[in-house]
């Protein structure tokens, strides 16, 4: 039988709007009333894929751009825009246009919304060994391609002034990051395989609720290092009565093994988290230090200690 869940997260914040900005320096100016033609500019992003640069934006990309005039009344134009190496536009060859005064919108993936992204996954459930929980499908993070798609960015709400737009978008998810750091109790190097890690699923970044949980298959472009972008929300740890999925699975020489957060963990929105694994035969503690960054800084991050025994 599959559990859902309708939890409502404290997330102890408000995520914020953030403001894009509009090119003054290149917009040519308009008046109200005046429909113009618009051209968009979409930044780049923090690094997801643990190489220390800048992850840009791929030709093919997609991106959805919601444009509202005030004009006389609201009128809402959507568009689907698609990166072609050096520029942007629109997918179908259509002309962005804006009546002025207009504000934008945009967010990625083109298939969520400013308020919502369903996590893609399989769509096979299964039962979540140790836990009698059920997951509602995996999700496969595996490459850096697959990790970028899991990560949902919305813009906040952009004046159009004139015919030229610079949109930045903002992590509304949280990078974790698990490593390896210490082998103990073995007389060789174990085999580690069949790693997970979890996910909520829906983000709805006005309420903070969710249904369900997901299985996440991470990326492990390094060895001992897995990447997942994950919803941000309230998850399992050792000290908690309530049920969440747990930071990581993994199977250690055939044995599968639970590592939980320290307590019940909520991660944030935006920031970027990074815990350390020592690996012994059987049984898991865990030790956690309490502190994040936002995941833009890529560096430090939120350190603790998940030790699996």
């Amino acid at each position: 039988m599959k559990k859902h869940k309708s939890y409502i997260l404290a997330l102890g914040i408000a995520l914020p709007l953030l403001t894009a900005c509009s090119s003054d320096d290149d917009s040519l100016q308009g008046t109200d009333g005046q429909t113009v033609p618009v051209s968009v500019n979409v930044s780049t992003r923090a690094t997801t894929d643990g190489t220390g640069t800048d992850w840009t934006w791929a030709s093919g990309d997609q991106i959805g751009l919601s444009i509202k005039s005030t004009y006389g009344g609201t009128t809402t134009n959507s568009y689907t825009l698609q990166y072609d190496g050096s520029k942007w536009a629109t997918s179908d060859g259509s002309t962005i246009t804006a009546t002025l005064p207009a504000t934008a919108q945009a967010w990625y993936p083109v298939s969520a919304s400013m308020t919502n992204f369903d996590v893609p996954n399989d769509g096979i459930e299964y039962e979540l060994e140790a836990y009698t929980y059920w997951l509602a499908g995996t999700q496969d993070q595996s490459s850096s391609s697959l990790l970028a798609a899991a990560d949902y960015m919305t813009t906040g709400s952009a004046s159009v002034n004139g015919q030229s737009l610079d949109l930045t978008l903002y992590h509304r998810m949280c990078l974790v990051t698990v490593k390896i750091t210490k082998y103990e109790g073995f007389s060789s190097t174990p085999t580690i395989e069949n790693v997970r890690m979890y996910s909520h699923t829906p983000v709805n970044l006005n309420t903070g609720s969710y249904d369900d949980d997901l299985a996440v298959i991470p990326y492990n472009k390094e060895d001992n290092v897995y990447k997942a972008i994950v919803a941000p929300g309230e998850y399992s740890g050792s000290g908690s009565t309530a049920i969440f999925a747990p930071l990581i699975s993994l199977k250690v020489n055939g044995i599968t093994l639970h590592a939980t957060y320290y307590e019940a963990e909520v991660l944030e929105s935006g920031k970027s988290y990074t815990f350390n694994l020592t690996v012994k035969p059987d049984k898991v503690s865990i030790s956690s230090v309490s502190s994040s960054v936002d995941w833009e800084e890529d560096s430090g991050s939120y350190t603790g200690s998940v030790e699996v025994q």
